[in-house]
């Protein structure tokens, strides 16, 4: 069933949604740990990529508004988290933002100018953060975009590689960017199940990992002194990683750094291969006169309002299974 128009033309800011949908589940949000969250997130990426080999595209757009749900309730756990390793006080889209502010994060233009074949050669992708973040303080700080804002966004940077890519290639890099975040996670939760605070690593210092102004100042530093050293890799090829036999207060520290970077730049490329598969979804219907009528069912922030009974900017939402604005469901 479609919604009215007067709703269909409400687009709502990433962080109101967040908010909504935190009344609606905030007592179950309040027993989960942030991987947890993105355990779920997981699980709607994997239906997607099933909705992609089968080419059931009502599916596609389904587990795409659920993912997207638990991605924005993601970041909305460790906005609100007091484990200090996971806590940061951005917004989703300031995270998205700092690789991408507005522009591809790796050449630095719009439409992007990427030589692909030579991207997968570089081992390092992320050495910019000084000039990504110098534009994020102009281009992205203190805001809050909605979802169609983003697509617009993506669709400037990438609609040219979007349109030649096929649905089942985007869908292995979102897939594949999931999975980064996920051991990004797994890095942080090792750290804090591990590490006991006051031993070399105090609250001062995790609390400069929280925001993005401070974060890459940290990264910074911990990039320039973390040590590494040399492996075999297959292909008779050498690999630098880092020593993590060197266990010093400041060594663990450089390499928590690093791992709260790697929490926010997966996050944000894992949203940017979200928005490229609902992007690709919305080219497809468009060359298709049998999808002309109905294209609107596709449109995900309308889907996003539907599955969780978005009435108005100021009304509540309702969970999408047991439809109360206060969960109710069991999973006994």
């Amino acid at each position: 069933m479609a919604l009215s128009k007067g709703v269909d033309d409400i687009s709502v800011p990433i962080g109101q949604w967040s908010e909504k949908l935190y009344d609606v589940y905030s007592s179950r949000m309040e027993k989960r740990q942030p991987e947890e969250f993105w355990m779920n997130v997981l699980a709607h990426l994997s239906g997607i990529g099933e909705a992609i080999r089968k080419t059931h595209y009502d599916d596609l757009i389904y587990h795409a508004s659920h993912a997207l749900s638990w991605m924005i309730c993601y970041v909305g756990k460790c906005n609100s988290n007091d484990d200090q390793f996971f806590h940061i006080t951005n917004n989703l889209t300031e995270l998205v933002g700092l690789k991408y502010p507005t522009e591809c994060g790796h050449c630095e233009k719009r439409p992007c100018l990427c030589d692909a074949i030579g991207m997968d050669e570089v081992s390092d992708k992320a050495a910019k953060y000084g000039n990504l973040y110098n534009k994020w303080t102009w281009h992205i700080k203190d805001n809050d975009f909605t979802i169609n804002k983003w697509m617009e966004v993506f669709k400037d940077i990438y609609g040219g590689r979007i349109h030649l890519q096929t649905m089942d290639s985007l869908g292995f890099h979102l897939l594949e960017e999931g999975g980064e975040e996920a051991r990004a996670i797994r890095q942080l939760v090792r750290f804090r199940d591990e590490i006991e605070l006051g031993n070399g690593i105090e609250e001062g210092f995790l609390s400069r990992l929280d925001n993005i102004d401070s974060l890459v100042t940290e990264y910074k530093q911990a990039s320039k002194n973390i040590i590494k050293k040399e492996i075999d890799y297959p292909g008779g090829k050498k690999k630098e990683v880092v020593d993590v036999t060197v266990n010093t207060s400041d060594q663990i520290k450089y390499r928590i750094a690093l791992c709260k970077m790697d929490l926010v730049i997966e996050l944000a490329d894992t949203f940017s291969w979200f928005c490229a598969v609902v992007l690709k979804l919305n080219m497809i219907l468009n060359n298709h006169n049998f999808y002309k009528g109905i294209k609107s069912n596709y449109d995900l922030e309308r889907r996003l309002k539907k599955e969780y009974s978005f009435k108005n900017k100021d009304g509540n939402l309702k969970c999408s299974f047991c439809k109360k604005s206060d969960c109710k469901c069991c999973y006994i």
